[in-house]
């Protein structure tokens, strides 16, 4: 059989489309990203000058300071090692918990770091807000890498109402639902 070049070059560009969509690239660099911060908070930095940090950032009393900075690196550590090992998890709630635990730890950093810190940095504040944006993503559609096999139920444009059946790097497989 002949193929032309032009055939042949598209189907590369569609072989190598689909594989672009599909990798789960972002979302390992975000669980490599709250893992090992998570783990230098703790045996690096230690949670006590990272207490230290908390108390001049956030005004806390060094009571509280040590007390969020010990909840801050076990749930970075937590919840980066379960974006990264989602696929071998069983519980889909305690994946939901941690990465929701992750957004609010993201949210309390843009807004008394990134506003209102005493110093303005868009290149930091964009960054965060690319790491936000994957963990909402994770939290809404992607739980576990997979999409809790058929019991998410989206309305999409012409409002009708889909499950999502399957994930792959953050894209869900949308069926029509009956019923």
């Amino acid at each position: 059989m002949l193929y032309s070049s032009h055939t042949l070059l598209n189907v590369n560009i569609k072989n190598i489309m689909k594989k672009c969509t599909n990798m789960p690239l972002p979302v390992m660099a975000v669980g490599l990203l709250f893992a090992v911060a998570g783990l230098l908070k703790l045996f690096i930095m230690t949670p006590a000058g990272f207490a230290g940090m908390l108390e001049m950032a956030l005004g806390f009393g060094s009571g509280l300071a040590l007390f969020s900075a010990w909840l801050v690196a076990i749930f970075e550590t937590l919840g980066g090692l379960a974006i990264l090992f989602s696929k071998k998890l069983k519980c889909k709630k305690t994946y939901k918990a941690l990465v929701s635990i992750l957004i609010l730890i993201m949210v309390v950093a843009i807004v008394s770091v990134d506003l209102l810190g005493e110093s303005f940095d868009i290149i930091g504040l964009l960054k965060n807000l690319v790491v936000l944006a994957v963990l909402v993503k994770l939290a809404l559609c992607c739980k576990m890498g997979r999409c809790g096999a058929g019991d998410d139920k989206y309305k999409t444009e012409d409002s009708t109402s889909k499950l999502c059946t399957s994930c792959e790097a953050g894209t869900c497989t949308l069926e029509e639902h009956k019923g």
